[in-house]
């Protein structure tokens, strides 16, 4: 079937079970980058259940059509000349279910537990979910480090995202996906997650599309919850170049280092590249300042990593994922 004919099937399968999908739309209207061309069809699943009937109808349909799921697209670069195929965008699958809400008598639980689990769809919103916890009603802690981190509940699980000295590893329980490869549904378990330093087993599975994930927090003392959650927020404005469109930190941490001062001392922070440049601010960022493409983005990774690794004889590795432009499935995705 042609690729045209599989699009209108898909199109014509999500418009009749009630799920928002629209021909060649703008990525640049959904990565944090402000960069990227249309995508032939993109589609907005609300919940769970309409993500995985998202899913299916691909499996189903579409399977000669690329798929590319994403939630806030905050740790993405996506091309100049757009996609050829599917992007699923999970943010409006974001329902959060906390453990004491679903308790017979909240107070009891709370006098009677030092944790609490919460349930989370993959698009939740992690700064989100942080700040509602950080609130004198909840007073639950463990997500202080992710308040301000731009990405979902999803992606960070993927990821192991992280900040301050902590990351998902130490409060994630479980996770479930969808395993395009047979239509499974399966729940991983944390060890079975794999999870390291900004890795786990997704990321060696890009098959395995994360649709909620469990984690425990525990009860504390309300104020100091907040003041700490606050304090991450202000440092980050302090620090890094919230003004402008980025994709975060570019770079993983080298052992022992910082990407970022490797970065200053070799001269090129403020260097830019079209409308791509390295933050005046922080190194570690590159900020689109007006107009960036993402063939600008990428000489100046490139840029970066060849003078980095002339000097300190070290190759960064990049923490932005590249996307492909779905047109050519031996394409390197690489930087």
């Amino acid at each position: 079937m042609p690729f045209e004919d599989q699009l209108q099937d898909l199109y014509n399968a999500f418009r009749g079970s009630g799920i928002e999908c629209k021909f060649n739309h703008p990525m640049a209207d959904h990565t944090s980058f402000r960069i990227g061309g249309q995508a032939a069809l993109c589609v907005w699943p609300a919940s769970r259940a309409q993500l995985i009937q998202v899913l299916t109808f691909w499996r189903d349909m579409g399977q000669k059509c690329p798929i590319c799921v994403l939630g806030k697209a905050s740790n993405v670069l996506f091309p100049d000349n757009g996609y050829r195929g599917l992007v699923v965008l999970t943010t409006r699958a974001k329902r959060v279910v906390f453990e004491e809400d679903e308790a017979p008598d909240k107070e009891e639980f709370r006098n009677s537990h030092v944790f609490c689990q919460v349930y989370a769809e993959c698009g939740a919103s992690l700064s989100g979910l942080a700040w509602t916890c950080q609130d004198a009603s909840r007073g639950l802690s463990g997500l202080e480090f992710a308040y301000g981190i731009p990405g979902t509940v999803g992606g960070a699980t993927v990821m192991n995202a992280g900040a301050f000295g902590s990351e998902m590893e130490r409060i994630l329980v479980s996770s479930e996906y969808y395993d395009l490869s047979n239509g499974r549904v399966v729940r991983l378990t944390d060890r079975e997650m794999e999870l390291s330093y900004r890795h786990s087993v997704y990321l060696e599975h890009p098959e395995w599309i994360v649709l909620s994930s469990v984690m425990t927090l525990s009860y504390g003392y309300a104020p100091d919850i907040s003041a700490a959650t606050k304090a991450n927020m202000d440092s980050r404005s302090s620090k890094q170049p919230l003004n402008y469109p980025s994709a975060g930190s570019v770079f993983k941490r080298p052992v022992n280092d910082y990407a970022g001062r490797m970065v200053e001392n070799v001269g090129l922070k403020g260097v830019s590249v079209g409308g791509a440049q390295v933050s005046e601010k922080h190194a570690g960022f590159i900020v689109n300042t007006g107009g960036a493409t993402a063939a600008d983005v990428i000489a100046l990774v490139r840029l970066v990593r060849a003078e980095v690794e002339r000097v300190y004889h070290y190759r960064l590795e990049c923490e932005i994922r590249l996307i492909s432009d779905g047109l050519d499935p031996n394409q390197d995705t690489e930087w």
